[in-house]
């Protein structure tokens, strides 16, 4: 018998809270970092792809990211040139966005999300993070 892939409504409802506590995190990490410095910080929320997904999660994000001290960038992996990604914080969306963010020389602070943990796994054993 064959199995069926869950909906993606179905996903994420099992993960709602999760993904809820996602800006209430971040909010949390920049307030702490706002704290001690009065500079404007960067965030780049980097893409696997321009998925209909993934597109919401940048929105929500950026919806509840906001103030003065702090400029968020967008960038998908196909659009990432080689050099370095230059930001306070990477929110890597997708397994390919965050194989990429490991991949840079230093590696940026990241935070993953919509990753299997296998797969964050296997990306963060590869890299030797």
């Amino acid at each position: 018998m064959e199995r069926k892939a869950p909906s993606l409504r179905k996903h994420l409802t099992r993960h709602r809270s999760w993904l809820g506590a996602l800006p209430l995190g971040l909010l949390l990490w920049l307030g702490c970092s706002l704290s001690w410095a009065e500079t404007q910080r960067e965030i780049v929320l980097l893409k696997s792809a321009d998925t209909a997904l993934y597109e919401r999660v940048d929105n929500s994000l950026r919806g509840h990211l906001r103030g003065d001290a702090i400029h968020i960038h967008s960038r998908t992996t196909d659009t990432l040139a080689q050099e370095p990604i230059k930001a306070d914080l990477v929110v890597s969306i997708g397994s390919e966005a965050t194989r990429i963010a490991l991949l840079q020389s230093p590696p940026p602070p990241l935070l993953a999300i919509l990753i299997p943990s296998q797969a964050f796994n296997s990306l963060t054993s590869d890299s030797g993070h």
